[in-house]
């Protein structure tokens, strides 16, 4: 009887003993997190991949940057080869920033992009950010004021989309853009600044399919483009200078609330046109010439700004068009409602000539605290 009662026990502890851990496992202790990549042309084969680590300081724990560069041949050739010169096992799980050189991306994204979405401790809400000329610079400033740069690269890119200046895109939300043929993609442009020694946002680059055009946007065409798909943020003020009367004023605005709507026809001779109407309710944010409170002046001052936003929009979808870039998804808008009419279209060679016909309507309902 007694011997019933201790046989469960027995067997439990003999489980216990047999069980093995858990095989793939990494311990915290043995890790060391990788905060932002770079990747730029070594040569016709081989990239330069560079990469900030975040650690400690032994005795005051004080945190601190450090920089590892290796010659690869391709993403995880570089991971394998970082491992051999880092003090423990490299995890991309806090990688946020991915640094492409401009000539690199021209390539292709999606050969930098592939390992990701392969691997389980990859950070799908990381950034891929394409870089004028030489990444590996902007890793090697270390810190920017009091922040690692890493950090500091995170929050900026943070910054700039809640205030509508970059697409707000991820490593994941590229995924299915990639393999989309009726819709572009639009990343984060970034630059050095010398005389600032920091990294500089200037605007966005485009692309056809995963490869980067070599044509980009500045910031306020970035905007519009986000505007028109309906991509605004929480913010987006604009700078401009604007014909007022007979005179050429500057005013700044925040554009409150936003909406375009794509309107596909097909002409007389089977050609696709596409009719965007655009409207804007805007904040006045700065205008000194004032006296907004008399009704022929806000009138003057809103067609003023109508008119200069219109003419910033047909440019913007000039210059997405000539680099045949469909970031307004207008082959989806095809694809999805007039698939016959798809079907008959070669996209990549017709959407650069298809007709699109913007048309900006603006409201200013707020013009600040002082009347």
């Amino acid at each position: 009887m007694k011997m019933n009662k201790l046989k469960p026990l027995f067997v439990a502890g003999l489980s216990v003993t047999l069980l093995s851990g858990c095989w793939d496992q990494k311990l915290l202790k043995n890790t060391v997190f990788m905060s932002a990549t770079a990747f730029q042309v070594k040569s016709e084969d081989e990239v330069l991949v560079t990469t900030s680590i975040h650690t400690y300081t032994t005795k005051e724990q004080r945190p601190v940057n450090k920089t590892y560069s290796v010659v690869a041949k391709s993403s995880r050739d570089a991971k394998i080869k970082l491992n051999q010169e880092a003090s423990g096992f490299l995890m991309t799980a806090k990688n946020k920033i991915f640094l492409l050189q401009d000539d690199l991306a021209k390539k292709g994204l999606l050969q930098f992009a592939d390992v990701l979405y392969r691997t389980p401790e990859s950070p799908l809400n990381g950034k891929f950010i394409v870089v004028e000329k030489d990444p590996k610079a902007i890793l090697e400033l270390q810190k920017v004021g009091d922040e690692l740069i890493g950090e500091n690269l995170s929050g900026l890119i943070k910054t700039m989309e809640i205030e509508s200046t970059v697409p707000t895109e991820t490593i994941q939300s590229i995924c299915t853009i990639l393999f989309d043929e009726g819709k572009g993609l639009m990343l984060p442009y970034m630059k050095l600044n010398e005389s600032n020694q920091a990294a500089e946002v200037a605007g966005a680059a485009l692309f056809h399919k995963d490869k980067f055009t070599g044509v980009t946007v500045n910031t306020d065409q970035t905007k519009l483009l986000l505007a028109l798909s309906n991509k605004r943020n929480k913010a987006m003020m604009i700078n401009d200078t604007i014909p007022f009367k007979d005179e050429q004023l500057t005013v700044s605005y925040e554009i409150s609330h936003s909406k375009g709507k794509l309107k596909i026809e097909k002409d007389g001779l089977n050609k696709v046109k596409v009719k965007l109407p655009f409207k804007a309710e805007l904040d006045i944010m700065e205008f000194p010439h004032d006296r907004l409170y008399e009704k022929n002046v806000l009138e003057n001052l809103q067609k003023g700004i109508e008119k200069k936003l219109q003419q910033n929009v047909e440019e913007a979808i000039s210059i997405i068009q000539e680099a045949n870039c469909d970031y307004l998804g207008i082959g989806r808008e095809l694809i999805a409602y007039h698939p016959e009419l798809w079907k008959e279209l070669d996209w990549d060679k017709d959407y650069p000539e298809i007709s699109i016909e913007p048309d900006v309507s603006v409201e200013i309902v707020h013009h600040g605290i002082i009347n």
